[in-house]
C-alpha cells in the first residue's frame, strides 16, 4: 500500500511540476512570438527554459534524487528531452498540418511531451 501511495504522491509532484513548466514553456514561446521569432525558434526556446527547471524540480522533489550523480542525471535527462521534445515537434507540426489552430497545436503537443517525459525519467533519470 506504501509503494501505491508513494507513486501516487510521485506523479502528483510531477503534474505539478509539469503545470509550472508547461506555463514557463508556453509563456517563453508566446512571447518569442508576439517578438517577432518564428515557430520552431520560440518553441525550442520554451522547452529549453522548461527542461532547465523540470531538471532542478524533478531531480530535488519530485524523485528526490539528489544523491546520485547530478551529470549522469543531467546527460539522460538531457537525452530524454531531446527524445520527448522530437515527438513533441511531430505531434506540432502534424497537427498544424491538419489545420489545427497554432497555440491549441501547441498545448495538445505539449501533452505528448508531458506523458512521454514523465516516463521516461521514472524508468531511467531518476531510478
Amino acid at each position: 500500500m506504501v509503494k501505491k501511495r508513494d507513486e501516487a504522491v510521485r506523479l502528483a509532484k510531477f503534474v505539478v511540476v509539469g503545470v509550472m513548466n508547461t506555463a514557463v514553456t508556453y509563456v517563453v514561446y508566446v512571447v518569442l512570438r508576439a517578438l517577432g521569432a518564428g515557430i520552431d525558434v520560440a518553441n525550442l526556446c520554451g522547452y529549453v527554459a522548461g527542461v532547465v527547471n523540470s531538471f532542478v524540480w524533478n531531480r530535488r522533489w519530485v524523485f528526490r534524487a539528489g544523491s546520485g550523480c547530478a551529470v549522469r542525471q543531467a546527460a539522460f535527462f538531457v537525452l530524454g528531452f531531446a527524445l520527448c521534445y522530437g515527438v513533441q515537434w511531430l505531434a506540432l507540426h502534424g497537427l498544424l498540418m491538419a489545420g489545427m489552430g497554432e497555440y491549441v497545436a501547441q498545448l495538445l503537443a505539449m501533452c505528448v511531451y508531458t506523458g512521454l517525459n514523465f516516463l521516461y525519467n521514472r524508468c531511467l533519470t531518476f531510478r
